[in-house]
């Protein structure tokens, strides 16, 4: 979990060196969260299926 916290950080920091002003780089988060989240009801459903 905690290595995926660092890869958004590092994916943010290349971003950010886009020029991407605060807001777009809190949607950004945003949206690397949801899609976190969303592997993980991903990852959940299959482990239900096998079971």
């Amino acid at each position: 979990m905690h290595a995926a916290f660092q890869q958004q950080g590092r994916l943010l920091n290349e971003v950010a060196g886009q020029g991407l002003s605060l807001e777009d780089r809190a949607q950004l988060l945003q949206l690397l969260q949801l899609l976190q989240l969303l592997g993980r009801v991903g990852s959940s459903l299959r482990n239900a299926a096998v079971d």
